[in-house]
């Protein structure tokens, strides 16, 4: 990806989208209590090919110090347009024991417009290859592009690279802009009965823990239709 591409990039989701996001069982039920979403800062991700930027060298300024691009504003959270894959199962609980929940981007819109205003933003991921991506970071460029009048539209797309080996993933990210903010988690509000809108317990969750977990669900206010099993692996032969 060559800088111009960087700079025009424009992956905004301004449509209504259907969205998932797989958890475990103990972060669904921590969601439910305290009726709030959980946004982290890059530092704390782990992939070092996407918090690699809070580490990074912009060199000396004009007075021989260092340059300190503060990217303590941005928080995320991970989303996927996958309703089913064995994969997001695998890599983000556990294929007998996790939950996905559905929403819309709709709904988070709106919750993020009531606590943030305008500062944040919803984008689907952009998968490039690694070299790709060494490439644009080691373009000496690069600091320029990021810090360039303070622009956020270069730094958020910054956070919207990936590498292609995680494709199968279909993510959208949800950023937030927060200034001042000393924390490294950001906890927006939500009222769960109303911002979810399907809860699926992952494809070999034990039958008898899946109806524990649904009873459980139903004692929250979820009514016993939104609340399913997945059928993944499912095979019935006639």
């Amino acid at each position: 990806m060559n800088l111009e591409r960087f700079r025009d990039l424009d992956n905004n989701i301004t449509n209504n989208t259907d969205l998932y996001r797989v958890m475990t069982i103990d972060s669904l039920f921590t969601m439910l209590d305290n009726n709030t979403l959980q946004f982290k800062r890059p530092e704390l991700w782990d992939d070092p090919f996407e918090n690699f930027i809070s580490r990074y060298n912009f060199g000396l300024n004009e007075y021989g110090n260092d340059i300190i691009f503060d990217i303590d504003m941005i928080y995320a959270q991970c989303w996927t347009k996958n309703c089913e894959c064995d994969g997001m199962w695998r890599s983000f609980a556990e294929i007998d024991d996790g939950v996905m929940i559905k929403t819309t981007s709709n709904k988070i819109r709106t919750i993020l417009s009531i606590n943030y205003r305008n500062n944040f933003y919803i984008k689907d991921i952009t998968y490039i290859e690694k070299n790709d991506l060494l490439n644009l970071i080691e373009n000496e460029e690069f600091p320029s592009i990021i810090m360039e009048n303070n622009n956020m539209h270069n730094l958020v797309n910054l956070f919207t690279l990936k590498r292609k080996e995680f494709e199968y993933e279909k993510e959208v990210r949800i950023i937030i802009q927060k200034f001042q903010n000393t924390t490294s988690i950001l906890t927006p509000r939500i009222n769960s009965l109303n911002f979810i809108t399907e809860i699926k317990f992952a494809p070999e969750t034990p039958f008898e823990r899946y109806l524990y977990y649904k009873y459980l669900l139903e004692s929250y206010g979820f009514p016993s239709e939104m609340i399913k099993k997945s059928d993944l692996y499912e095979f019935n032969e006639e």
